[in-house]
């Protein structure tokens, strides 16, 4: 049980958070939990023996749980309603997402908490304002869709991409952490798009470099979408359940690149 004063950001404050952040000039080092990391941690999701394309295990559940208590990082909930010290023990009539958020702070420890959300703002909303500053100077994309990231980021000689399984990639956690912290001080930006290994990682690299460290997650799908038919975009991403997903999905990887291009010509 948490006994840390905290503060949760909902969404619109976890945005300007960030970027004000950036703007000032700090590190920045960014987790997401959610429903596949939660089951993780608890060791269990009914009778099911994968979570998130992730083995069960004691071992990957104490891993997780190492990773949110690791100091350092602006740990991002899915939590829409805000969440306080005197709500915090509330359980009665709650969603799955509060219910993970409230899980998450009494074990983590953390004293300041964000939304998961700022993505869905940025992509939809802003055209990548703040995503776009994490593929400025040299960039490592860490993605299971590595042919489909290197040709749409064939122009930028700035970004490069390491392959991780799409299933059980947390096996490879011993194997693909000696690597990072290998190379990691060669870049200014690593992005993670490897699901619960993300935050694992992160948490391994907090104290090996002073590159910013970004669980973007489904946004890298997002961005890199259009230049493949084999990559499923998740239609429960940010809300577009709908028929227009495709095209929306294209103008957020264009407002990317047009975003991020615009921002290279200035430097």
């Amino acid at each position: 049980m948490s006994n840390t004063t905290f503060e949760f950001m909902p969404k619109h404050i976890t945005y300007n958070y960030l970027k004000d952040q950036y703007k000032k000039g700090n590190r920045i080092v960014v987790s997401r939990y959610g429903d596949g990391e939660y089951f993780l941690i608890k060791g269990k999701r009914g009778n099911k023996k994968t979570v998130s394309r992730q083995i069960i295990s004691t071992e990957l559940k104490d891993l997780m749980i190492s990773s949110v208590k690791t100091k350092g990082q602006l740990v991002c909930l899915p939590a829409k309603k805000k969440i306080n010290e005197e709500n915090l023990n509330e359980t009665e009539n709650i969603k799955l997402t509060e219910i993970i958020s409230k899980h998450i702070i009494k074990i983590s420890d953390q004293t300041l908490y964000g939304s998961g959300r700022w993505r869905m703002i940025d992509s939809l909303r802003n055209k990548s304002e703040l995503i776009t500053n994490f593929f400025l100077g040299e960039t490592l994309v860490l993605t299971a869709h590595k042919r489909t990231a290197e040709i749409a980021f064939a122009s930028m000689n700035n970004i490069d991409v390491f392959e991780v399984p799409i299933r059980n990639a947390c096996g490879e956690h011993e194997n693909i952490k000696k690597y990072l912290v290998s190379v990691c001080d060669k870049y200014r930006n690593i992005i993670f798009a490897c699901g619960p290994l993300s935050n694992i990682l992160i948490a391994d690299l907090i104290s090996c470099c002073d590159s910013h460290l970004i669980d973007l997650g489904s946004v890298v799908d997002i961005i890199i979408n259009p230049y493949s038919v084999g990559i499923p975009v998740a239609r429960r991403w940010a809300g577009l359940g709908r028929k227009g997903d495709p095209k929306i999905v294209k103008r957020c990887s264009v407002d990317f690149f047009n975003t991020l291009n615009m921002k290279l010509e200035k430097r």
